[in-house]
């Protein structure tokens, strides 16, 4: 406990102006042990709150310092400062910042700042104040929670995680569980990169396709028939739409009708979360090419037609020449 005492006895002189004015100006100090005898955890605590609470016009030391790592709430600490529990504050905008110690005019900053119900973090150096340029999470609201990363000094942050659990990059109000208000790159190299379906499934890219990775179960057929009787769109979403799905009423869309499409083709339509009708418009541009090639095998088998019904007419002119040839003769003959 001598260790323990001469700790205390320690970290209290950094309180004070001079370490070894307590006795003369700190009279309330009643030390409950001295130099050389053991005394245990309490009394060591109790001298140092009496010391701390002094109230006869001591001054805390300015800047006080410590040489190596400093632990609250351990004995081993792995870093200059390292606390085992909570930090609480009851300011109405606690926070906290940390510098580095590089010998240059842009030492950077972390700060830690929490007020209004929001929480923030922010990265910046001496050379920008503080709030430029920062790198930001901010939560913020009590029962509705938004979550929001930015990476520059911009109105709209990069990254923008919405109460209702949507994800905008540029916006902070995605429609749906991905908005990007920009352009999107997928793939790794050259020109691949697969964007696919719930199920694995190609819908836009380059995207696996090997016969070797599939098991064919059916062909579709007849498909050119189907779509004559489809009709493409020209519309606008209404206000239930616009409630729904959060779209434009505004701009004018070109589509097919999920009901007509269905009469159809009912594969390729299928009932959402809200009760109606969606399109598998992937899909239905693939039966489009088959479309083609039906077209193709229907116009190369009309052309072979057209061959031989040519031949045959060739055939039958040939022989009603033949006859005109035969009757002028016997004409002549008689």
């Amino acid at each position: 406990m001598k260790t323990l005492s001469r700790v205390a006895f320690g970290i209290a002189c950094l309180f004070l102006s001079v370490c070894g004015a307590q006795a003369t100006n700190c009279p309330n100090v009643t030390y409950q042990f001295t130099n050389g005898t053991t005394a245990d955890a309490t009394q060591v605590n109790q001298n140092f709150q009496d010391v701390l609470t002094c109230t006869n016009g001591l001054a805390p030391t300015n800047n006080p310092s410590f040489t190596g790592n400093v632990g609250i709430g351990t004995t081993t600490p792995e870093n200059a400062l390292t606390v085992v529990g909570q930090i609480e504050s009851t300011s109405s905008a606690p926070g906290m910042n940390m510098y580095d110690t590089a010998a240059s005019a842009n030492n950077h900053r972390w700060s830690f700042g929490a007020g209004s119900g929001s929480f923030a973090i922010s990265l910046f150096n001496d050379a920008i104040s503080a709030g430029t340029q920062p790198i930001q999470i901010t939560r913020s609201g009590v029962t509705a929670t938004s979550i929001s990363l930015d990476a520059g000094n911009h109105t709209i942050p990069e990254l923008y995680l919405h109460q209702n659990g949507n994800v905008g990059i540029g916006t902070t109000s995605p429609a749906v569980p991905l908005t990007v208000v920009g352009d999107v790159r997928v793939g790794t190299s050259g020109n691949n990169g697969c964007l696919q379906n719930y199920a694995g499934t190609a819908i836009a890219g380059t995207c696996s396709s090997d016969a070797a990775l599939k098991i064919v179960t059916g062909r579709v057929d007849g498909v050119v028939e189907g779509l004559t009787h489809i009709e493409l769109t020209k519309f606008k979403w209404n206000a239930t739409a616009a409630r729904l799905y959060h779209v434009s009423t505004t701009i004018e869309n070109t589509g097919y009708l999920a009901q007509a499409v269905q009469g159809t083709f009912p594969e390729l339509v299928s009932i959402d979360k809200n009760g109606y009708r969606q399109i598998n418009y992937t899909t239905l541009s693939l039966y489009g090419l088959q479309a083609i090639k039906e077209l193709k095998a229907l116009n190369d088998k009309q052309a072979s037609e057209i061959a031989a019904l040519k031949k045959r007419i060739d055939a039958e002119d040939q022989r009603l020449s033949r006859l005109e040839a035969s009757l002028n003769v016997r004409t002549a003959a008689n």
